[in-house]
């Protein structure tokens, strides 16, 4: 029987905060979430192997890891400090999804998870991503911890950010699995559909 599942290649990067601002219970959610996505990725199988995964962070520690398969991603546990270089973090993570995918018809998903200011030229910021939107290299989400200033992440984000509260890390993951997934089951060329975000707040 031939396979309900299509070739789509899925990626996603994650651009997440480990700044100071996440200190103590959020930066653990966050680095416990980050551990269980490839087992949550990977009891949704069979479509999961279609998925790769990139993780940027900033804080004290600014990890950088390229395109892995679900089955690669291991994040090493972070502890959260430091000041945020959410401007840096941001360009490279956008760096990173405008390569070129191996599957043509594959798409490319960021997320920026951040409770911290943004930093750097925000109009540069805007620039890159709505370039990268208008060429359909990667589509961009802004995501804010409890702390974020929501209309500043709109000044650089074409989509709407939505609040994510700290008791809700753990859904807005959940989400973010089913989400890659679910897009992974799609065919080339149909309309990318989200789950309704009811993690938002």
């Amino acid at each position: 029987m031939a396979s309900t599942f299509s070739t789509l290649r899925v990626r996603c990067v994650l651009i997440v905060d480990f700044s100071a601002s996440v200190a103590g219970s959020p930066g653990e959610q966050l680095n416990d979430s980050l551990a269980a996505l490839p087992g949550r990725l990977r009891s949704l199988a069979p479509a999961c192997s279609y998925v790769e995964l990139a993780l940027f962070t900033f804080g004290d520690v600014e990890l950088a890891s390229n395109f892995a398969p679900t089955e690669a991603f291991n994040p090493p546990k972070l502890l959260a400090g430091g000041s945020p270089n959410v401007g840096r973090a941001i360009a490279r993570g956008l760096a990173c999804a405008a390569q070129p995918n191996a599957a043509p018809e594959g798409r490319t998903l960021v997320f920026l998870v951040t409770n911290s200011p943004l930093s750097g030229s925000l109009s540069a910021l805007s620039s890159r991503v709505e370039a990268g939107e208008r060429n359909r290299e990667f589509a961009f989400f802004a995501v804010g911890l409890d702390s974020a200033d929501l209309q500043q992440l709109a000044k650089v984000a074409m989509r709407t950010p939505l609040r994510v509260k700290e008791a809700n890390i753990e859904e807005f993951f959940a989400w973010l699995s089913r989400t890659l997934v679910g897009l992974a089951r799609t065919r080339p060329g149909e309309e990318m559909l989200l789950e309704p975000p009811l993690w938002a707040q």
